[in-house]
Formats: structure tokens, sequence, C-alpha cells
């Protein structure tokens, strides 16, 4: 497995959220979680210092998915 820059994580990262349609990003509580089912990813990050905390991979079988309408 290669290890990527952080340059490279930053651009992939950027692609996802820029991607991901507004009908896709929901709110819980303090954070937004952006759903893109073009890059097969679920972002997690804090609505208040814009910070990415998580970072998956889309399951197929994840519910979460079921709720997303749109593609990316």
């Amino acid at each position: 497995m290669t290890r990527s820059s952080d340059g490279e994580i930053e651009r992939i990262l950027r692609k996802v959220i820029l991607s991901t349609p507004l009908d896709d990003v929901e709110t819980k509580g303090k954070n937004y979680y952006f759903k893109c089912l073009e890059y097969n990813a679920v972002l997690t990050v804090n609505s208040h210092t814009l910070t990415i905390i998580t970072a998956k991979r889309i399951v197929k079988n994840d519910p979460l998915l079921k709720e997303s309408k749109r593609i990316c």
C-alpha cells in the first residue's frame, strides 16, 4: 500500500466536498455529513471549525446510503 502526500489527500477531499450536491449534505448537531456517491465517500465535517473529522468509504448495505437519492 502506498502512502499519499498531505497535498494529495487535501485535493481528494476538496473534490469530494465540491462534487457533493447540497441536497446530499446533512446537518446533525454540530456536524455536516457530505455523502458523495461519485467518490463513494462520506465526510464528517465540524460545522464550527470546518475541520474534517472522518472520511469513510460508503458500504453498499449502509442505511445512510438509502437516504441519499441523488448521485453526485
